[in-house]
């Protein structure tokens, strides 16, 4: 096994040129360098977890405790993690913690009995049941009163909430999991769903459920299952070698924190007449072709009171375009003020005046290597400054004011 750490090199390794080719194919952005006498070094990115080969596990380890990885995943998919659930963040492997807690909160609602719910069918009947089908009855019997075209709503275990946990197994299950008895529970809940079919769902075609009384007690396990199935299960295939893993792309989770944190807060400050968009695409030219879609951004109807971007990415690395592409969405949305919002404290000014009169770019922090009661405190003074700029009169500029060009 071969253990990394997201953003640090790893020492020289012997790999062979296969393994090589798998760790490039996997898509989990590590990059590759040579480091003489045959040996590679191995520097992953934003994406942590594991990758299994035929002839190799990779896990990258992400570089702040996992439990905390927990947190962020929660806070953004609005999760509500018990004590006993976050114990499982004290493992060293991310991809087994994470399946872990998974299992813990979908096996007590297991054992309470699965989901059940009504669906559609049609069918050719001797009898009549449900609702008759007369354009099909007539265009398919030709006059014959038997059998008849009906549809009738089935009470059945076979219903999209059900099958989308389903296919979050299956994605487990391809998974090579090290551990035996993680293993064993996840093939004790696909047993559990027996009577479901097997559906795959692809990133663009996924079910949207509205919670009721009767379904919100999965509400938290759903959001995880389609975290498994749209985001994060790996599955990759070349010829008859097979790739596998569960990776998790921090730069998107980071993005999803933001927006959720601030989301509810927000809410509170701004009230019902305001809409706290995620990457709410707006017009940057006359022919509507450049469309840029920022991260953060608080509407009035129609109108943009607010724009901001989350960068999980190290500071050093392109700075001044995080800053280009936040004034790119201040021209778009005509606001006198943007936000950028890194994961680590930032280098230079906390705010940069464009020339001309142009907008105040400023740039702050929102560590999630800080303890927890921190990190909430921040969220809630981010919120306030967000609610203050969006009551903010509009700025007027100043010719004897001086006015700093945005720098890196």
């Amino acid at each position: 096994m071969l253990a990394l750490r997201e953003w640090a090199p790893s020492p020289p390794l012997a790999l062979s040129a296969q393994e090589l080719y798998d760790l490039r194919f996997c898509g989990a952005g590590i990059v590759i360098q040579p480091s003489g006498s045959g040996t590679y070094q191995l520097t992953p990115g934003s994406i942590v977890g594991s990758i299994s080969t035929p002839t190799l596990r990779v896990v990258i380890r992400p570089k702040f405790p996992i439990e905390r990885v927990f947190y962020v995943i929660a806070t953004a998919r609005r999760i509500e993690l018990s004590r006993s659930l976050t114990v499982l963040g004290e493992q060293p492997d991310l991809t087994e913690g994470f399946v872990g807690l998974y299992i813990n909160m979908l096996a007590p609602r297991l054992r309470r009995g699965l989901l059940k719910g009504y669906r559609q069918e049609k069918d050719s009947l001797q009898t009549i049941r449900g609702r008759l089908r007369t354009a099909d009855q007539a265009r398919r019997r030709y006059g014959l009163p038997l059998p008849v075209e009906v549809s009738f709503d089935e009470f059945t275990e076979d219903i999209p909430e059900n099958r989308l946990i389903k296919a979050s197994l299956r994605a487990l299950q391809r998974t090579q999991i090290e551990s035996s008895a993680l293993r064993q529970r996840i093939n004790a809940a696909l047993a559990a769903m027996e009577l479901v079919a097997d559906h795959r769902y692809t990133r663009l075609q996924m079910p949207v459920f509205s919670c009721t009384r009767l379904n919100e007690h999965y509400r938290h396990v759903l959001e995880l299952a389609a975290l498994i199935v749209q985001r994060f299960a790996l599955e990759l295939r070349d010829g008859d070698r097979a790739i596998s893993g569960l990776l998790f792309d921090m730069n998107r989770i980071f993005e999803d924190f933001v927006y959720g944190g601030l989301d509810r807060r927000l809410r509170r400050l701004l009230g019902p007449a305001h809409r706290w968009e995620h990457g709410r695409p707006m017009s940057l030219d006359l022919e509507d072709v450049l469309r840029p879609e920022p991260d953060l951004s608080w509407w009035r109807g129609a109108e943009c009171m607010f724009v901001g971007d989350a960068k999980y990415k190290h500071t050093e690395h392109g700075r001044l375009g995080d800053l280009y592409q936040l004034l790119a969405y201040c021209s778009a949305a005509d606001l006198p003020t943007g936000l950028l919002i890194y994961a680590e404290q930032p280098a230079g000014p906390a705010e940069h005046r464009v020339v001309r009169g142009g907008p105040r770019l400023r740039v702050t922090a929102l560590d999630v290597t800080d303890p927890v009661s921190q990190i909430e405190l921040r969220l809630d003074r981010l919120a306030a400054d967000i609610a203050a700029d969006v009551f903010a009169p509009p700025l007027t500029s100043s010719s004897g004011q001086g006015a700093a060009s945005v720098d890196s």
